[in-house]
């Protein structure tokens, strides 16, 4: 054999064990900066307005962050194109775990909606944790003559299109909840839509619509006194707050599931050392007392949970919701 030929195969046999020392020195280095993980301010992106359920909780969360960590963590408020503005300054953010996002589930129903997103659901964003998540109400104005949702269901059969509901806005959750169950049972429904939950609820009680898919603590009290009354809740299961109310799916809509969702996504890259730190002390935040009883009166659970099983909810829903909204013609102008 030549000392070429030698030379040669001298260094193939090389490259494994330089290419094994290259890794074991990345994996070090980002093990070393996540102990060392946060050295400065952490950014926690809100892409909604102060006030709501979002803004007390994403505040909540990053005290219990800051308490921790021993370092702030700063909630900026970035309102905006539906939570987009917001959203994609964390998508474009350095992949270090600085720039933190809470989004909602609009983040999932987003990508059926908005033509020319400024950035990929799935490719720019590393899920970090589910937060909470909680049911809508299908809720009715006693006028309807409908007590369950078989029902009401029987109801628009007779009369299609005829029943309406309202939204407090076109491509959110509520509205998209009536898109659903008009496309799994073949019914028609008419959407009404508000800007925001507040003036839809008060047309909901004065009788000038039909119906509406709402958030718990929206309609609270007119459920109390009588004002409107309760057929479903939307999501898989019952809580603890109703429990007496059956799902949709348990009333007749075979696999429905519309729940809202709270979670928290970093920039895509980031270093898995450290979205496991940022991972384990969000845990910890959502099994404070403070932050499970704010939930409950919000009408929401406290959830957590891994990355790979937020990421397992993004990569279910963002296609759930491009089906529904496709079936049903949604255009948002």
């Amino acid at each position: 054999m030549t000392r070429t030929k030698q030379a040669s195969l001298h260094s193939a046999a090389c490259i494994p064990r330089i290419v094994a020392v290259f890794v074991s020195l990345i994996l070090v280095q980002n093990i070393s900066n996540a102990q060392e993980y946060p050295e400065k301010t952490v950014r926690y992106i809100l892409p909604a307005a102060p006030g709501g359920a979002s803004d007390i909780l994403a505040r909540k969360v990053a005290q219990k962050m800051s308490d921790a960590f021993g370092k702030p963590v700063i909630v900026d408020n970035r309102p905006g194109a539906g939570t987009v503005i917001g959203t994609a300054l964390v998508a474009k953010a350095s992949p270090d775990g600085y720039t933190l996002v809470q989004v909602t589930t609009n983040f999932v129903i987003n990508p059926a909606l908005v033509k020319d997103l400024p950035y990929d659901s799935v490719r720019d964003f590393a899920p970090v944790s589910m937060l909470a998540a909680g049911p809508l109400v299908l809720v009715v104005n006693p006028m309807v003559p409908a007590k369950s949702v078989a029902e009401f269901v029987a109801l628009a059969k007779a009369q299609p299109e005829l029943l309406n509901y309202a939204s407090s806005g076109a491509g959110t959750a509520s509205h998209l909840a009536g898109a659903l169950m008009s496309s799994s049972l073949g019914i028609k429904l008419t959407h009404v839509s508000y800007n925001g939950g507040a003036p839809a609820v008060l047309d909901l009680v004065g009788g000038r619509v039909d119906a509406m898919f709402s958030s718990i603590p929206s309609v609270m009290n007119q459920l109390k006194s009588g004002k409107l009354r309760v057929l479903a809740i939307t999501s898989s299961r019952r809580i603890a707050l109703m429990s007496t109310v059956p799902t949709l799916a348990e009333s007749g809509v075979p696999g429905y599931d519309v729940t809202q969702t709270f979670g928290v996504l970093t920039t895509a890259r980031t270093p898995a050392a450290i979205i496991s730190k940022l991972n384990s002390q969000l845990n910890r935040s959502m099994e404070s007392q403070e932050v499970i009883e704010y939930l409950r009166t919000e009408g929401v659970e406290a959830v957590g949970g891994t990355p790979n099983i937020y990421s397992e909810y993004i990569n279910r829903e963002i296609p759930k919701w491009v089906k529904v909204v496709s079936q049903a013609g949604i255009r948002i102008e």
